[in-house]
Protein backbone atom coordinates (compact mmCIF):
# COMPACT_ATOMS: atom_id res chain seq x y z
CA UNK A 1 0.00 0.00 0.00
CA UNK A 2 2.79 2.58 0.70
CA UNK A 3 4.08 2.12 -2.38
CA UNK A 4 1.15 3.04 -4.17
CA UNK A 5 0.97 5.82 -2.37
CA UNK A 6 4.08 6.78 -3.19
CA UNK A 7 3.63 6.04 -7.06
CA UNK A 8 0.78 7.75 -6.87
CA UNK A 9 2.36 11.14 -5.53
CA UNK A 10 5.38 11.08 -8.09
CA UNK A 11 2.87 10.72 -11.14
CA UNK A 12 0.90 13.69 -10.22
CA UNK A 13 4.33 15.22 -9.91
CA UNK A 14 5.35 14.76 -13.03
CA UNK A 15 1.89 16.02 -14.12
CA UNK A 16 1.29 19.85 -14.74
CA UNK A 17 -1.65 20.36 -12.90
CA UNK A 18 -3.24 23.64 -12.76
CA UNK A 19 -5.56 25.07 -9.59
CA UNK A 20 -6.05 26.44 -6.19
CA UNK A 21 -4.24 25.00 -3.00
CA UNK A 22 -4.54 24.93 0.49
CA UNK A 23 -1.95 24.14 3.24
CA UNK A 24 -4.04 24.00 6.59
CA UNK A 25 -3.03 23.81 9.89
CA UNK A 26 -5.27 23.36 13.07
CA UNK A 27 -5.84 27.22 13.40
CA UNK A 28 -4.04 28.57 10.19
CA UNK A 29 -5.07 28.24 7.06
CA UNK A 30 -3.04 29.40 2.75
CA UNK A 31 -4.54 29.45 0.29
CA UNK A 32 -2.71 29.63 -3.36
CA UNK A 33 -3.03 28.63 -6.79
CA UNK A 34 -0.47 27.61 -9.58
CA UNK A 35 0.08 26.27 -13.06
CA UNK A 36 1.80 23.15 -11.44
CA UNK A 37 0.09 22.52 -7.87
CA UNK A 38 2.59 19.87 -7.14
CA UNK A 39 5.88 21.86 -8.14
CA UNK A 40 4.41 24.69 -5.72
CA UNK A 41 4.18 22.60 -2.82
CA UNK A 42 7.75 21.42 -3.09
CA UNK A 43 8.62 24.70 -3.62
CA UNK A 44 6.77 25.61 0.05
CA UNK A 45 8.66 22.95 1.67
CA UNK A 46 11.99 23.34 0.20
CA UNK A 47 12.34 27.04 -0.23
CA UNK A 48 12.14 30.05 2.24
CA UNK A 49 9.11 31.71 1.64
CA UNK A 50 9.01 35.62 1.55
CA UNK A 51 5.66 35.09 3.56
CA UNK A 52 7.40 34.97 7.40
CA UNK A 53 4.06 33.61 9.18
CA UNK A 54 3.90 31.44 6.13
CA UNK A 55 7.88 29.86 6.65
CA UNK A 56 7.04 29.90 10.74
CA UNK A 57 3.91 27.56 10.19
CA UNK A 58 5.75 25.69 8.26
CA UNK A 59 8.72 25.09 9.95
CA UNK A 60 6.93 24.21 13.07
CA UNK A 61 4.80 21.49 11.69
CA UNK A 62 4.13 20.11 8.09
CA UNK A 63 1.00 21.76 7.05
CA UNK A 64 -1.97 19.14 5.70
CA UNK A 65 -1.86 20.13 1.97
CA UNK A 66 -5.64 20.20 -0.37
CA UNK A 67 -6.10 20.87 -3.43
CA UNK A 68 -9.37 22.88 -4.04
CA UNK A 69 -10.07 23.62 -7.34
CA UNK A 70 -7.89 22.02 -10.81
CA UNK A 71 -8.49 23.47 -14.09
CA UNK A 72 -9.52 21.48 -17.39
CA UNK A 73 -6.98 23.79 -19.54
CA UNK A 74 -4.23 26.01 -18.61
CA UNK A 75 -5.49 29.60 -17.14
CA UNK A 76 -4.30 32.66 -17.45
CA UNK A 77 -2.47 34.52 -14.84
CA UNK A 78 -5.52 36.73 -14.29
CA UNK A 79 -7.78 33.32 -14.22
CA UNK A 80 -5.76 31.83 -12.01
CA UNK A 81 -5.80 34.90 -9.33
CA UNK A 82 -9.71 35.33 -9.58
CA UNK A 83 -10.57 31.82 -8.35
CA UNK A 84 -7.55 32.14 -6.23
CA UNK A 85 -9.24 35.28 -4.72
CA UNK A 86 -12.35 33.18 -4.18
CA UNK A 87 -11.08 31.06 -2.09
CA UNK A 88 -9.31 33.39 0.04
CA UNK A 89 -12.63 35.39 0.65
CA UNK A 90 -14.30 32.23 1.06
CA UNK A 91 -12.42 31.43 4.70
CA UNK A 92 -11.93 35.33 5.39
CA UNK A 93 -14.32 34.81 7.86
CA UNK A 94 -13.80 31.49 9.83
CA UNK A 95 -12.11 30.82 12.81
CA UNK A 96 -8.56 30.22 11.32
CA UNK A 97 -6.08 32.38 10.51
CA UNK A 98 -5.31 33.42 6.87
CA UNK A 99 -2.11 33.60 6.23
CA UNK A 100 -2.20 35.31 2.55
CA UNK A 101 -0.63 38.17 2.63
CA UNK A 102 -0.92 39.54 -1.20
CA UNK A 103 -4.70 39.40 -2.08
CA UNK A 104 -7.20 42.07 -0.78
CA UNK A 105 -10.75 41.06 0.17
CA UNK A 106 -13.04 41.43 -2.94
CA UNK A 107 -16.48 41.19 -2.09
CA UNK A 108 -18.75 41.74 -5.21
CA UNK A 109 -16.60 39.90 -7.45
CA UNK A 110 -17.52 36.66 -8.29
CA UNK A 111 -15.19 34.03 -10.51
CA UNK A 112 -17.26 32.16 -13.40
CA UNK A 113 -18.86 29.24 -12.06
CA UNK A 114 -18.35 27.10 -15.09
CA UNK A 115 -14.46 27.11 -14.28
CA UNK A 116 -14.98 25.82 -10.66
CA UNK A 117 -15.43 22.72 -9.53
CA UNK A 118 -18.07 21.07 -7.19
CA UNK A 119 -15.14 20.47 -4.46
CA UNK A 120 -14.54 22.58 -1.45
Amino acid sequence: MPHTFIRNIMSLYKKKISGIYSLEWDDKIYIGSSINIMNRWHSHIVNPSTNADLTAAINMELPTFKILMIFDKKPDRKQLLKEEQFYINKYINTNRILLNKRHKVIKDEKPNKATRSSKS
